[in-house]
C-alpha cells in the first residue's frame, strides 16, 4: 500500500490544491475531493475507473465539493463500474444537494451509466481488502478522521480538527499519520495548533507525521515549524501535492 498526495493545502492556498489522499492499493480510495482537487487526479491518473471510492470526513467545501466534476468527469468519459462515497450521516442528501445546486438535474442518479453507491459510517467497515475505522475530532462542525489497514500496515488521516481522545487512540501505532496542522498557537475555525500536535506526538506511538492543510501564511516558515518538532520521536515532514509515499 502507498499514498499519493492529491493534495496537501488548507482551504486557499493559490500554491497547493487542497488536501487530498490517494489510498493506493489494489483499491484505490480518495480521502477528501475539495473543490480543486480532480485537476491533480487527473493530472496523476485521469482513467474514468481508476478510483473506487471517495471518504469525506465532513461537509466543508475544500473536503468534498471536488466531488461533484469528479463524478460529472467519469460520466463523461464513459466509466462503468461502481463509484462508492463513504461518509457520516447524510452523506448522500449532500452530495445530491451539492450537484443539484452546481448542474440542476444531475442529482437525478439514473442518468448516470455507472451505479453510485452511498455509505454511511457506523462503526468500522470493510471496503474490498481495506478496513476503515473512524474517530470523531474537535472541529466547528463534525469531522470523522479515518484509519485505513491492510494486513499489519496502516496509514490515518486526520480531516479538519484538533486531536481528540477518540482520535488518538484511532491514531495508535499507525505507521503514517496525515494531521491538519492550522495555525502556530492560537487554534482557529476548531482546527489544531502545533501545540496540540505536539502534544499528540508526546502521548501516541506513530510512524510518520505528515503535516498538511497548513495555513498559506504558516506555511511560508515551513523551516521553524519542522524545528517545533525536532527531539520527538516520530519522522515528521511538509508533504508536496503529488508527493508518494510507501507503507
Amino acid at each position: 500500500m502507498e499514498v499519493v498526495f492529491v493534495g496537501s493545502g488548507e482551504a486557499f492556498d493559490e500554491n497547493r490544491h487542497n488536501i487530498s489522499i490517494l489510498v493506493n492499493s489494489k483499491t484505490k480510495l480518495l480521502l477528501d475531493c475539495g473543490y480543486n482537487v480532480p485537476q491533480s487526479l487527473w493530472e496523476y491518473n485521469s482513467n474514468p475507473n481508476f478510483l473506487d471510492g471517495v471518504y469525506i470526513s465532513h461537509f466543508h467545501a475544500d473536503h468534498y465539493y471536488g466531488v461533484l466534476p469528479l463524478i460529472l468527469r467519469m460520466e463523461e468519459d464513459g466509466r462503468k463500474k461502481e463509484f462508492t462515497i463513504i461518509g457520516q450521516k447524510g452523506v448522500k442528501e449532500s452530495i445530491l444537494n451539492a450537484l443539484e445546486l452546481s448542474w440542476k438535474g444531475w442529482s437525478d442518479l439514473t442518468r448516470y451509466p455507472f451505479n453510485i453507491e452511498f455509505v454511511e459510517i457506523g462503526g468500522s467497515l470493510s471496503f474490498n481488502e481495506l478496513e476503515l475505522s473512524f474517530a470523531l475530532t474537535s472541529h466547528v462542525i463534525p469531522n470523522y478522521a479515518i484509519k485505513v489497514a491492510l494486513k499489519e500496515r496502516s496509514m490515518c488521516y486526520s480531516g479538519d480538527g484538533a486531536p481528540t481522545e477518540e482520535s488518538k487512540n484511532l491514531y495508535q501505532g499507525t505507521n503514517l499519520l496525515a494531521h491538519e496542522l492550522c495555525t502556530p498557537d492560537k487554534p482557529v475555525g476548531g482546527h489544531a495548533t502545533v501545540k496540540d500536535i505536539v502534544k499528540l506526538l508526546q502521548e501516541t506511538k506513530l510512524g510518520r507525521l505528515a503535516l498538511v492543510h497548513i495555513m498559506r501564511t504558516f506555511l511560508k516558515r515551513r523551516d521553524i515549524i519542522l524545528n517545533e518538532f525536532q527531539g520527538l520521536k516520530s519522522d515528521v515532514f511538509i508533504p508536496d501535492d503529488l508527493q508518494e509515499v510507501k507503507l
